[in-house]
């Protein structure tokens, strides 16, 4: 959204929720645009109102932008299947295709179904196992933490994904020098050390030569 779209998002919503914006000050109302032009940048105002529509007819309360943003994704795609549901796919496509027709099966599946599979060894190791108990609850946890990852994801704007991966990209950069540069003075340490080793070496050999010698004598 420009901002000036923004505007009128915000103007919807005070008009809405209008005594939760009572006593707001210019250089309040000026923060509150300035933050929500950031956050929708990546969305377009279609959407934003949709999704503004739909928690005006069921909230008593204005969306922060974090709800906003999830209702966004809630209505551009659907809600995310529960663990049961997702699991229940996984069952009845085993019923339905089988040991043999892995490709089909893991087709007729969300993706992030097909991914929780993969992560639990795969489709044919799904077939074949006789603990389902297990099974089951095994992927209830990778399905969560997969589908939690996710959607928080979606919600970030676009724009901040990409600063954020810059940012780690560039600190991993900075690791990288970092270690190589504290290698350095090792490397040389060490080289420095050596003269000191063959000294000490050239003493120690004197010395057994001159104790042969008085034993001789």
């Amino acid at each position: 959204m420009t901002r000036e779209e923004t505007i009128s998002v915000l103007t919807i919503i005070k008009s809405a929720y209008p005594k939760f914006y009572q006593g707001m000050s210019k250089n309040d109302a000026e923060a509150v645009i300035n933050l929500w032009s950031v956050m929708f940048a990546d969305t377009d105002i279609s959407d934003v109102k949709l999704a503004l529509y739909k928690i005006i007819s069921t909230s008593q309360f204005p969306p922060s932008v974090a709800e906003l943003r999830q209702a966004i994704v809630t209505t551009q795609e659907g809600a995310v299947l529960d663990t049961g549901e997702a699991w229940s796919q996984i069952t009845r496509a085993i019923r339905n295709y089988g040991y043999m027709r892995e490709a089909e099966a893991l087709e007729s599946l969300p993706q992030i179904v097909r991914q929780s599979v993969n992560r639990m060894g795969g489709w044919k190791e799904l077939c074949t196992s006789e603990n389902v108990m297990a099974d089951r609850a095994h992927f209830i946890k990778i399905y969560s933490q997969i589908e939690k990852r996710e959607n928080e994801q979606r919600l970030i704007p676009l724009p901040i994904r990409e600063k954020i991966q810059m940012n780690i990209e560039m600190h991993k950069n900075s690791q990288t020098e970092s270690i190589s540069c504290n290698d350095k003075p090792l490397i040389e340490k060490k080289e420095e050390n050596r003269p000191i080793n063959i000294e000490n070496n050239i003493k120690n050999v004197r010395n057994m030569i001159k104790s042969l010698i008085c034993k001789e004598v």
